[in-house]
């Protein structure tokens, strides 16, 4: 390819309206060097209904020689007409220990076991992600952010429920909450003897309070609910 255009085209902003005319604008014109230009277009997952669909006639008829890389971390949000466009090519995320063991490489002793396999386990299979959480500190308010959404009396639901529903990282929150209840589940059936099993055993102490507050009905049923959520 002669031509790469990478969109959107600043670290962290998701591809909007005006984009996508540029998109368009773009597609059109002949590339510098050679007959190929690839659009490659980061995270669609994000991308909103609308701007999906302004691009959606030319990825159903793109111009001679342009192609479109499409990256997505999940096929939830992303509209059935686009996907009956593309041809889906599925990567295999990288599994929680190998990450671990990646960010015990790159920092070695800088943070605290459980903060590395933490972040590991909420980053989707991402290196990266998991380096973002990690340097920028956003695992420690997410971690207590859902401790404190799941272990507050129930007149205090109504602020806690705001305040999550302003945090940016989403994703990363719900991630967070499934490794509660998973540890909160081990911790109810197996007892003390599962604690080297624990994700968060730094933070036994709020994980025995998930146990008495819970039953395992209620555990079983949080990990369904967060699914959904997710989708």
């Amino acid at each position: 390819f002669s031509d790469c255009l990478i969109f959107p085209t600043e670290a962290d902003k998701k591809l909007k309206v005006e984009d996508a005319e540029k998109i368009l604008e773009e597609s059109v014109l002949t590339p510098v060097e050679g007959d190929k230009k690839l659009f490659l277009i980061g995270d669609f997952s994000e991308v909103n209904v609308q701007t999906q669909n302004k691009l959606l006639k030319l990825l159903e008829e793109p111009p001679k020689n342009v192609y479109f890389l499409l990256g997505a971390t999940n096929a939830h949000s992303v509209l059935t007409t686009v996907l009956s466009r593309t041809k889906k090519l599925e990567i295999e995320p990288f599994d929680t220990i190998a990450i671990t063991k990646a960010l015990q490489r790159i920092y070695g002793n800088k943070y605290e076991a459980d903060a590395l396999s933490l972040c590991a386990a909420t980053s989707d299979g991402n290196l990266g992600k998991a380096q973002n959480m990690l340097e920028g500190g956003y695992y420690k308010t997410l971690l207590d952010t859902a401790f404190s959404l799941c272990l507050c009396p129930s007149h205090h639901l109504p602020t806690i429920v705001k305040q999550v529903g302003e945090i940016k990282r989403q994703k990363e929150f719900l991630s967070t909450l499934r490794i509660l209840f998973r540890d909160g589940l081990i911790l109810k059936t197996q007892g003390e003897k599962a604690k080297n099993n624990l994700l968060l055993s730094a933070e036994i102490e709020n994980v025995k309070k998930l146990v008495n507050a819970y039953t395992i009905p209620a555990f079983l049923y949080a990990q369904d609910a967060i699914s959904d959520a997710e989708k």
